[in-house]
């Protein structure tokens, strides 16, 4: 599908080009070094209250690391993504999980158009930063358009609640935490995000979420740069 010449590209990458195959392969290898899946998996479920009649939209689903179990938690799974290599590596594990209740389709949240009822719930993990602060209020007003009255909605991001004059101090401390946990590809990542990329401020996000039709029910941080919020699409 073409797009407008003056929309942002959400096919452009900072560093990381996960159009390319050996990406796709590492990424599930790097990302289970620092993260815990399962209990990820766990916390969103809960969140969403997913149950086995509900239909859930995963937004930057990657190589299915949450779309794939949390397929076992409702009725049906549409994996969005923007690269074809990692979606090919979702099906991939999907097929040899046995998981059939999960579809893909290549897009982003500025191109992605979804078919059918509004979904019940609705995910995004580590995706939205990709965009700058303008492009992720389009996104978000489009995401709530996608998700049926009173869904749920779950975000989790590089989200910064630091004072920003003692940025340094903050930003280098985390690359030391990911490169001692998930070696120095991925603390390269780190510093490629926070030097390229476009995470925004806690209040800042909090009224895009607000502007765009979402209830923010809660906020789960871990530390100063990460947050996941728990949201209700408004009545």
């Amino acid at each position: 599908m073409s797009q407008p010449a003056w929309q942002f590209d959400e096919t452009s990458t900072a560093g990381v080009d996960y159009r390319d195959p050996a990406c796709a392969t590492d990424y599930d290898l790097h990302h289970g070094r620092f993260r815990d899946l399962e209990g990820e998996v766990r916390t969103i479920a809960d969140a969403l209250r997913l149950g086995p009649d509900d239909v859930l939209l995963d937004l930057g689903a990657g190589t299915g690391l949450l779309a794939i179990p949390l397929a076992r938690a409702c009725r049906h799974v549409h994996a969005v993504d923007v690269s074809p290599v990692m979606l090919a590596r979702l099906e991939e594990k999907a097929r040899a999980a046995e998981v059939t209740n999960l579809t893909t389709a290549v897009g982003g949240f500025l191109t992605y158009q979804h078919a059918g009822p509004p979904a019940d719930a609705l995910l995004s993990v580590a995706a939205l930063h990709h965009l700058p602060d303008f492009w992720k209020q389009v996104a978000l007003c489009r995401a709530a358009e996608m998700t049926r009255i009173g869904g749920r909605f779950f975000l989790f991001d590089v989200v910064f609640t630091f004072p920003p004059i003692e940025h340094a101090g903050y930003f280098e401390d985390y690359v030391k935490k990911v490169r001692k946990r998930a070696g120095d590809a991925l603390a390269a990542e780190a510093e490629t995000h926070f030097r390229a990329e476009y995470s925004t401020f806690e209040w800042v996000l909090t009224g895009m979420l607000e502007r765009a039709g979402f209830v923010v029910d809660d906020i789960l941080r871990r530390d100063t740069i990460t947050a996941g919020y728990v949201c209700t699409r408004e009545e």
